[in-house]
């Protein structure tokens, strides 16, 4: 109730990077999200930033929470998030106990100390940009929506049309065509999709259903347009089992 999600969200980030090998602080798409929004529309509110937006895309809590919570150890230690913490236990009856503590630690409030992270981030990723060689790349297709949607592993089927997964605000995950001038075709929407284990193959989309779904879901079949059953190898015992399906590409772009 007194303490904000982003933080309790950032902490666990910071934790699990701090403490192991594989912290998602330690990826770098972890960062990519809040740090191209940061270098190419500036830094937004803090009520924005932590509340969303339904007009433009605004990075996760976990991802502001972790750059809030990392920033303010290494500036003034974790004793300052403890400080914060030990004022909710002592003065819950005050209105904002975590905001008191925070300044009281720093010498900011939440707002205040979001202001501060941004300019130090945006500092940080400028400098880091003008000493990072550039890698040249292509852009796939031009931009041709205004609300935001999101594109993600992006594969070429010849040398114009690329396939995609996307998702949107209000649209659920689905296999897009994309064509260079912006025009989409949708090829399939398989509904919900846990797994993000994709593969283009000889023009087939194969996709690999989560381990974790009930049993009674993976056996499901797939019999919509444009999709085939695929049997694959998998299991430690050598198991062949129904493990995801393939999408047939067919047709062109039409107008």
């Amino acid at each position: 109730l007194f303490v904000p999600p982003w933080f309790m969200e950032g902490d666990a980030v910071c934790a699990e990077t701090a403490l192991s090998k594989v912290g998602r602080g330690r990826i770098p798409t972890f960062e990519m999200l809040l740090r191209a929004q940061v270098s190419q529309k500036g830094a937004f509110s803090y009520d924005k930033a932590t509340l969303g937006s339904y007009k433009t895309f605004v990075p996760n809590r976990y991802m502001l929470g972790y750059t809030l919570v990392a920033n303010v150890r290494i500036k003034y230690s974790y004793q300052a998030w403890l400080n914060a913490l030990d004022e909710v236990a002592r003065k819950p009856f005050i209105f904002t106990p975590f905001n008191h503590g925070l300044k009281k630690a720093t010498g900011f409030g939440k707002v205040g100390l979001y202001k501060a992270t941004m300019i130090d981030m945006d500092s940080l990723w400028e400098f880091q940009n003008t000493k990072t060689q550039k890698t040249l790349y292509e852009q796939l297709t031009v931009i041709a929506e205004k609300k935001y949607g999101n594109y993600g592993f992006p594969h070429y089927i010849n040398d114009t049309l690329v396939v995609a997964e996307f998702s949107g605000m209000d649209e659920i995950a689905k296999f897009l065509l994309v064509g260079p001038d912006g025009r989409t075709k949708t090829i399939v929407t398989p509904g919900f999709l846990s797994s993000e284990v994709y593969s283009v193959v000889n023009q087939q989309v194969l996709v690999k259903f989560d381990d974790t779904l009930p049993k009674k879901t993976k056996q499901i079949p797939f019999y919509l347009p444009g999709l085939n059953q695929l049997m694959t190898h998998g299991g430690r015992k050598g198991i062949i089992r129904k493990s995801g399906f393939t999408i047939v590409l067919q047709g062109k772009l039409e107008n």
